[in-house]
């Protein structure tokens, strides 16, 4: 009986040392990131209408947002795509009626205005002000862009 008992553990044991072992698969996955540079900007009208001697005294500020996302640093510049306004007046305005600051700041600049930032999402409000004061005539003065470029940092 003492050697049937060993027989059957032996027998046992031997399909357990017979089993298989797992199966592994394995996948490899590769993430690529492209370059992402995005702008976008809320609307804040384009005309700015003097009226008032208010408006002439103290200029006139549209607020807007600026969104930037982006994965690389980027600059942010902002610039004028012309030194001047054109109009039917012989007057010639300069672009530099116009000035613009981040609702933080404290002082207004002209263009060419940066900022830099690093990765991630970033929301600014921007102040843009027109203050031609007392010194142009009457009349639309226009034909100028004021333009925001993105652009990576250089390394």
């Amino acid at each position: 009986m003492k050697k049937i008992f060993f027989l059957v553990i032996a027998i046992l044991c031997s399909f357990r040392s017979f089993s298989q072992s797992p199966s592994v698969v394995s996948f490899e996955r590769q993430i690529a990131i492209s370059t992402v540079l995005d702008l976008t900007k809320s609307s804040n009208g384009t005309l700015y209408t003097f009226s008032t001697v208010a408006n002439f005294d103290n200029g006139i500020v549209r607020d807007f947002d600026i969104i930037v996302k982006s994965n690389k640093p980027w600059n942010l510049t902002v610039t004028a795509s012309s030194a001047q306004f054109t109009s039917g007046s012989p007057t010639l305005m300069p672009v530099s009626v116009i000035n613009i600051k981040r609702s933080t700041e404290s002082n207004y600049s002209t263009a060419p205005y940066v900022i830099s930032g690093s990765r991630g999402k970033y929301t600014y409000t921007f102040n843009m002000r027109a203050n031609p004061g007392y010194n142009y005539e009457p009349g639309t003065y226009g034909n100028v862009d004021i333009n925001f470029v993105l652009e990576p940092q250089s390394p």
